[in-house]
């Protein structure tokens, strides 16, 4: 037998621990790069048992096979052994935890990389955290409790979208790490610094609790080699994974195009959080004037019998829901304007102290502690498991759609903010529920689609907050509001202080992996007052830009003051406080430049085409202005402001189904800046490919010239959207 425990090849070279099977060493030969740099003992493994994490072990024993190693370690009463296997460029990673004492633990922390190499600020971490965070030098900035410390999947709010990282240093070399399981089973992809030196980790369990057949990882954890220079080529690797999966079996988006398919088709813009309970015509009507197409409204939660409030609670059982009190003159401009609307719903979360309490109790979700997460899931929330749950869902929300006639509906604190973890003993599923959680939610958001859209006599589509990839299926929106950053907090809150200084900044990660396949997106977290700053026109950009429809929320604070009269907070579900900020028209019609643009032109890359990197362009830095309140007055983001550093120009690229590319390119400041088509480098365009030049400004039609990339530089007017389309016959289709 080899005297240590190596797997080497042309390309990698893996060195472990003879003595703990602790990796020591990931060696790009090819780059000549050393991705680890460990502290003198570092744990090869981690055991949960009774709310703690042992990585004590009795004895360790090893033997090689042809590119793969075992690694066995005793323990007490119970023996893990994993299997390396060499790959390509990479190594894959399975456990198995048995004997006997093994149903004592309840999660296995393994593979863990210690010490990984720092290049300063010259090394990202790019996480599925939300759908996308990009941290720079996060040795020096992830915290080593909290944090990414236990980052739960599938849990979006909370945790990871999908099941990917990358750890890359610019234009070196770089980590791909992925977890390859298209079962949803429970699992932590976790991120954290201790001393300066950032350890990634993975952890599974929390399935079959006290079982006699120990913990078992049916699915590899994958790491593998890349060239290091962005983001963007870690999710395309992704991306080949992905699309084989379950959730992507539906098809891409194109594929499956349905008549009266409205949410893609006809919607510009949405609006989150007016007052269902109230008459809120004055600002439908007016925002219908100004951006000039349909939106989309999520109404707020004061509709139900007992209504739904963020101060004196939620409602109980079906008496407390039903019947539904929407204002008729909310509904009746929605219906005039050609709009569509969807009820707010807490979904799941129940009160205990109203109506059905012994069986609402029962069939509660129990959460476990620790819960291995920065959050603590203080809710009560019915398991998706019980059948009580399932009736309950379809029942109530058939009877919603009937009496509101509602086009869609929105679930709040519900799928995708929760751990997929419930204890019970007493529930159809094993004590901890891992996957069988994700499936019984998948299994009660169709039979409730199902009742509804046959009810209806046409498809009922529905929306979450936050979004993970396992219901791509079973979703078709979902709400966010990390892309407003920094004017906006909640699922970013734990990186507020990086989010401010730039050292973490939202990236399109889930959006490059399932922009084509995946929901629509509503963020922006936005306001059409000038209060807010210049950082409105990039956030709208950026929104767009990215796939996205804007989102004007009115959740925490007071509408937009039209004539000097603003929505009243005792009216509201949240007791906010007065403001005062004037409607800007001028904003509005920003927006509607690309909520028109949405529903016209760039309708087959911004509904249905595929999302690609970026390319590199020469725009200066400019510092915009930014003020936040539409929050919690409590919450140290409520009335922040001050200045961000961004490009003066939004760019994004897509290709359309047909294999037609389109650049677009979004001045965001009131000053032109120049394009130089010459420099911009777009996948498999020959240097003179001819186009279309469209430029959207204001209420007008679209302005359309010819254009050659070759043809010299094309100046960016202030405050106004550009597509440059290439169509499929002057070039190939990308692959």
């Amino acid at each position: 037998m080899a005297s240590k425990p190596v797997l080497e090849n042309s390309v990698l070279c893996a060195v472990f621990c003879p003595d703990t099977g602790a990796l020591l060493q990931i060696r790009d030969k090819a780059r000549g790069f050393d991705h680890l740099n460990p502290r003198k003992k570092p744990a090869p493994l981690r055991l949960e048992r009774k709310g703690r994490m042992h990585r004590a072990f009795k004895e360790f024993a090893w033997q090689a096979a042809e590119d793969a190693l075992v690694f066995t370690w005793n323990l007490s009463g119970a023996d893990l052994r994993a299997d390396i296997r060499l790959l390509e460029d990479g190594l894959s990673f399975t456990s198995r935890l048995t004997g006997p004492k093994a149903g004592l633990y309840r999660a296995v922390e393994y593979p863990i990389l210690d010490g990984l190499t720092s290049c300063g600020d010259e090394s990202y971490l790019a996480h599925a955290y939300a759908t996308g965070v990009l941290f720079q030098n996060p040795a020096s900035i992830l915290p080593a409790k909290g944090g990414l410390r236990f980052c739960p999947y599938p849990e979006s709010f909370s945790g990871a979208s999908m099941q990917l990282m990358a750890y890359y240093h610019q234009d070196r070399a770089g980590l791909y790490l992925a977890a390859h399981d298209g079962q949803a089973h429970q699992k932590w992809l976790n991120a954290y610094a201790l001393r300066g030196r950032l350890s990634i980790s993975h952890m599974h369990g929390f399935e079959h609790l006290g079982s006699e057949e120990g913990i078992h990882q049916p699915y590899p954890f994958v790491i593998r080699l890349y060239d290091g220079e962005g983001w963007e080529a870690a999710a395309d690797m992704y991306r080949r994974f992905a699309l084989d999966q379950p959730w992507c079996g539906l098809g891409p988006l194109w594929q499956r195009k349905q008549e009266g398919d409205w949410l893609r088709e006809d919607m510009g813009y949405c609006t989150f959080g007016i007052n269902a309970g109230h008459d809120r015509s004055t600002w439908i009507h007016q925002y219908a004037r100004d951006i000039t197409v349909p939106g989309f409204h999520v109404l707020g939660p004061d509709w139900t019998n007992r209504p739904q409030t963020f101060g004196s609670g939620i409602p109980g059982g079906l008496r407390d829901w039903l019947p539904t009190r929407f204002h008729p003159a909310t509904l009746t401009a929605i219906r005039e304007e050609g709009h569509r609307f969807a009820p707010f719903e807490f979904d799941f979360l129940v009160a205990l102290n109203q109506s059905d309490q012994e069986a609402l109790r029962h069939n509660l979700q129990a959460f476990p502690q620790p819960t291995y997460s920065h959050d603590g899931y203080r809710f009560n929330m019915l398991c998706p498991c019980q059948d009580f749950t399932a009736d309950f869902h379809k029942e109530r929300d058939t009877q919603v759609q009937q009496e509101s006639g509602c086009d869609a509906m929105y679930y709040d604190i519900s799928v995708n903010n929760l751990i997929k973890i419930c204890t019970r003993e007493d529930h159809r599923h094993h004590p901890g529920g891992g996957r069988a959680i994700t499936e019984g939610y998948q299994a009660c958001y169709a039979q409730t689609a199902d009742a509804m859209s046959q009810n209806a006599g046409r498809r009922i589509p529905l929306g979450t907050e936050m979004m993970c990839e396992v219901f791509l299926k079973e979703l078709d929106f979902y709400q966010a509001r990390a892309w407003g950053q920094p004017s906006s907090t909640l699922e970013t809150w734990p990186f507020r202080k990086q989010m401010l200084s730039g050292q973490a900044r939202m990236i399109p990660l889930f959006d490059h992996v399932y922009h084509d396949y995946g929901p629509v997106r509503m963020d922006g977290w936005g306001k059409l007052v000038a209060e807010t700053g210049s950082l409105f026109y990039f956030n709208v950009a950026k929104v767009y830009l990215w796939g996205g429809l804007y989102e004007l929320n009115h959740e925490y604070s007071p509408m937009e003051a039209i004539k000097g009269q603003e929505n009243a907070g005792e009216e509201h579900y949240f007791h906010f406080e007065p403001q005062g900020y004037a409607y800007a028209s001028d904003r509005a019609n920003y927006l509607s430049q690309f909520a028109r643009a949405r529903v016209g032109l760039a309708k087959p890359y911004w509904a249905y085409g595929r999302l690609l990197a970026a390319p590199k362009a020469d725009f200066p830095k400019v510092h915009y202005t930014w003020y936040h309140y539409n929050h919690d007055k409590g919450s140290p983001s409520y009335k922040a402001g001050g200045v961000y550093e961004e490009s003066a120009v939004m760019s994004s690229l897509y290709e359309s189904p047909d294999g037609d590319l389109a650049l677009f390119l979004a001045n965001c400041t009131n000053e032109s800046h120049t394009f130089e088509p010459n420099t911009t480098a777009l996948p498999r365009v020959p240097g003179n490919a001819a186009g279309r030049w469209i430029a959207f400004s204001g209420t007008d039609s679209p302005h359309i010239q010819d254009f050659r990339m070759d043809g010299g530089a094309r100046q960016l007017m202030p405050f106004t959207l550009y597509m440059l389309e290439i169509k499929q016959k002057e070039r190939g289709t990308l692959q």
